[in-house]
């Protein structure tokens, strides 16, 4: 994360950890290039030392796991992308199931 660069990047690191707050009560209402989307940005940003963000990482892994053929295929690259930086992290199985529902689609 951001944290120990200053009040400005805290200040930074908290709007994006209540971005991601909002973002996973909302996940149900997320289109599926939204989830892919919002899961890049995460991992991208560094957030995922953030119990909310691994939390929508597992979510969005898991509502692309029940809706798959929604998902366009960068949107799926782009989440399993995502989803693996869950190793190592108590959200991790979520990861693992997204991945075998792939692997079984393709």
């Amino acid at each position: 994360g951001l944290a120990g660069r200053g009040a400005e990047d805290e200040a930074e690191e908290y709007m994006l950890c209540a971005l991601t707050q909002e973002a996973l009560r909302r996940i149900h209402e997320l289109s599926p290039q939204g989830l892919s989307n919002i899961s890049w940005s995460i991992v991208t940003l560094g957030l995922t030392c953030h119990a909310s963000a691994r939390q929508f990482l597992a979510g969005a892994a898991q509502r692309a796991a029940r809706e798959l053929a929604e998902f366009a295929p960068q949107a799926i690259a782009n989440l399993c992308w995502a989803v693996c930086r869950l190793s190592g992290h108590e959200e991790a199985p979520c990861a693992a199931g997204f991945a075998t529902c792939v692997a079984e689609h393709l």
